[in-house]
């Protein structure tokens, strides 16, 4: 399993993870301990979302993200999503969603007070926002667009060779919107 080092991170050391197979177990390679030493890590690097971003220093969660499809994000999602990292000491955890609206209509004030106690009790920023919103947003702080898709490029193609999660018609799909560009 290969990590992805990102560009234009806040430090270096952090390695977006791969995305495993359902129900693999995500394994640290960047380290020189032993097999027992690294299964016991592996064990403390448990999954949290749909992706995971690693601080190779730390050897720890640095943020993650769930992606719902279609599903507005709603109280039991963020209790669900608290329930994942709160023995963990994550920084940042987000929470995106391709429904509009984002939050569930009747649920945004209890959704932003679970969201401000999360972060009072843990210390963890819960984001919950757009997938679209928030691509946008972070899209303009890369520096180096043309270098950002052409990397982001080459790890789909990667995941398509090693992962049962990204498939062909993914990377057709993402070739398409390429070519739209």
């Amino acid at each position: 399993m290969n990590h992805y080092p990102l560009i234009y991170l806040r430090d270096e050391g952090i390695n977006l993870e791969p995305l495993p197979a359902e129900g693999q177990v995500k394994i640290y390679e960047g380290s020189t301990e032993s097999a027992d030493q690294k299964e016991i890590f592996a064990a403390l690097l448990k999954e949290i979302g749909d992706v995971e971003i690693i601080d190779g220093k730390r050897r720890s969660i640095f943020e993650g993200v769930e992606i719902k499809h279609g599903a507005p994000i709603d109280f039991l999602i963020v209790g669900d999503a608290y329930e994942k990292i709160k023995d963990i000491p994550i920084e940042r955890y987000y929470i995106l969603t391709t429904a509009e609206p984002n939050i569930k209509k009747g649920e945004e004030k209890k959704v932003m007070q679970l969201v401000d106690e999360i972060r009072k009790n843990h210390g963890c920023e819960i984001v919950v926002n757009g997938l679209i919103h928030s691509l946008k947003y972070y899209l303009r702080l890369v520096r180096n667009l043309d270098e950002f898709m052409a990397r982001y490029s080459k790890n789909i193609k990667i995941e398509v060779s090693v992962s049962t999660v990204i498939k062909l018609e993914h990377l057709e799909k993402w070739n398409e919107i390429i070519k739209g560009l």
